[in-house]
């Protein structure tokens, strides 16, 4: 399974164990610990690189840039396009 369908899952199942049906689920890299919980998408320096922020319909943003001290720099919308790039290995977020 990859990572996306990972943090998908893990943010669904976050969403229905709370009853919670807005906001942003914030899911670590690798796809299997939720991180947190946002009313809606802040700047990302609280997030470390590579986490995933997940809206109610199952939009992805990934945090990008800075570093885990300072925090990301800011959060990508991942669409459908590139996400088969990413899939392919073609595309790397740095």
């Amino acid at each position: 399974m990859s990572e996306v369908l990972f943090v998908k899952d893990s943010a669904n199942e976050w969403r229905r164990s709370r009853g919670q049906n807005r906001g942003f689920v914030v899911v670590c890299p690798g796809g299997h610990e939720v991180a947190g919980w946002m009313d809606e998408l802040r700047p990302p320096v609280s997030w470390i690189p590579g986490c995933w922020a997940v809206d109610i319909d199952n939009n992805l943003w990934i945090a990008r840039g800075g570093n885990d001290y300072d925090g990301a720099r800011d959060w990508v919308r991942i669409d459908d396009q590139l996400m088969v790039t990413l899939q392919l290995g073609r595309g790397v977020l740095s």
